[in-house]
């Protein structure tokens, strides 16, 4: 029996891809490098989720990983960044059955703030972020820990390959979102439980998986 659902933040409550591309371009910036992806269409079709290799892949080194995970944050302004169309209805719709978590590679901290200033952090019962670390089936393994929830009685719903093979791995039901960071067509090769196209759609979506 569900009853535990598990929401990426960054492309599933909040449209913050601008945001993130605009810090991953003055982050490289400072570096002395130029970020490859320019466009909101080349994020969709070129962004790592694992976020390590979008810095490994372009000259970084390991080594510098540390740093500019530092100066990333500097850059990440999410002053302009707003929910979803309709986002909110679904988390308060769901909150009335089901337990509800936030599993991020974003910093605990800055979702906090974005989910207090929406009104919807009540909503959740724990917000674990990456802190560090691109690794989602551990931060969603954390999740259930904190939570004593085993992975059946849970949903990740993400808009990542990271999000889906996470909950893949770990032994959750998935819903694959195609409105964020990542093409339809990536989202669909990972083969999500069920895909859906805007936010009003994951009510529908988990009550499929549930019934």
């Amino acid at each position: 029996m569900t009853k535990l659902i598990a929401f990426d933040f960054d492309g599933v409550i909040v449209d913050s891809l601008e945001a993130h591309l605009q810090a991953y371009t003055r982050n490289f910036q400072k570096f002395g490098r130029t970020f490859p992806i320019q466009t909101r269409r080349g994020w969709r079709q070129r962004y790592d989720s694992a976020w390590e290799n979008n810095y490994l892949n372009n000259g970084f080194s390991r080594a510098e990983l540390a740093q500019v995970l530092q100066t990333y944050d500097h850059f990440l302004s999410y002053q302009k960044v707003e929910l979803f169309d309709g986002v909110n209805t679904v988390i308060r719709e769901l909150n009335k059955q089901f337990e509800l978590v936030v599993v991020s590679t974003t910093s605990r901290e800055l979702i906090v703030k974005r989910l207090r200033r929406y009104g919807l952090s009540r909503y959740f019962s724990e917000i674990v972020g990456g802190e560090g670390t691109s690794d989602k089936s551990g931060i969603l393994r954390k999740a259930l820990r904190l939570t004593r929830m085993n992975p059946t009685q849970a949903i990740m719903i993400g808009d990542s390959p990271a999000d889906i093979r996470a909950g893949k791995k770990v032994g959750t039901k998935t819903i694959g979102v195609t409105y964020g960071w990542i093409s339809n067509a990536r989202i669909a090769c990972e083969q999500p439980d069920v895909l859906v196209h805007k936010p009003a759609q994951i009510l529908r979506a988990v009550q499929r998986l549930t019934s």
